[in-house]
């Protein structure tokens, strides 16, 4: 391959999708534990898992050496369809040579493909390498959130309720992972209300939380331990949300002292049609 000088450019960067069999996820777990350390899987286990519905990785490579990688799935939000893009590593040696944002613009028109137009991505307020590339992949800043998230860490589901309160959660359409979760007061009325998403990625498996009100703090934070409970006997590692910058005070301490803790501030990067 020449260059417009004439000159001989040798082992081009390309990015690839993943192929499903064992010597690919390995190569994608190296580069993994190379570049975020953030799973604990085996390839083995990250083959089973990537082989369901709705998860898809796209390969960075240098040559025949894989050199980074991207990780994504699908949700929906309030309305649509949604492509998250969860996991990016590029390994150190490969870093600033515009890969994440190849990967990233990958994933996205890969989702389209699938008739995914919107797609998210939270990256870490000083994670400003990450920042830029997903900026330059065409994503836009979509605000900015706190990250709160609860470690089951194995324990055991408790009692939580007043007595007479209630909360159901009940599958959506069409995406049965994506519950509706209203919590009602002994006397019948919603007290609170909100999306919860079960998901299962190559880090963590959890239920996420979206799409929350409440009519005060104490009932968003029974909502919030309603979601542990369910983590609890669902055998999940965690559970969370993006906690919108500025939003109740009072509401967010309430769920802190629920047990779940602040990770840090993130940016939210968003794609639209």
């Amino acid at each position: 391959m020449s260059d417009s000088l004439g000159s001989v450019v040798d082992n081009p960067l390309t990015v690839r999708p993943l192929r499903l069999e064992l010597t690919d996820v390995a190569a994608l777990m190296a580069v993994e534990r190379d570049s975020l350390q953030d799973s604990h899987y085996t390839p083995e286990q990250a083959l089973a898992l990537l082989r369901r519905p709705g998860r898809w990785v796209h390969l960075a490579c240098d040559g025949d050496d894989v050199v980074g990688f991207c990780f994504s799935f699908a949700t929906r939000d309030a309305q649509w369809p949604r492509l998250e893009i969860d996991m990016l590593g590029v390994v150190p040696s490969h870093r600033r040579r515009g890969l994440a944002t190849r990967l990233i613009a990958a994933a996205l028109a890969d989702g389209r493909g699938r008739g995914i137009p919107r797609a998210r991505g939270v990256v870490a307020r000083d994670n400003v390498g990450s920042r830029k590339a997903f900026l330059a992949a065409g994503m836009v800043v979509g605000g900015q959130v706190e990250l709160l998230v609860y470690d089951l860490l194995g324990a055991e589901p408790q009692s939580y309720l007043p007595k007479g309160w209630t909360c159901v959660a009940e599958p959506t359409e069409p995406d049965p992972a994506t519950l509706h979760a209203i919590l009602y007061d002994d006397g019948g009325t919603v007290r609170a209300q909100a999306r919860w998403l079960q998901v299962q990625t190559l880090s963590y498996s959890g239920i996420w939380i979206e799409d929350l009100s409440a009519s005060d703090p104490q009932s968003s934070a029974l909502l919030s331990r309603a979601v542990v409970e369910r983590a609890k006997r669902e055998g999940l590692d965690e559970t969370g949300i993006l906690w919108p910058q500025g939003r109740d005070e009072s509401a967010r301490l309430a769920w802190l002292r629920q047990g779940y803790e602040r990770i840090g501030a993130y940016d939210l990067l968003e794609a639209a049609p």
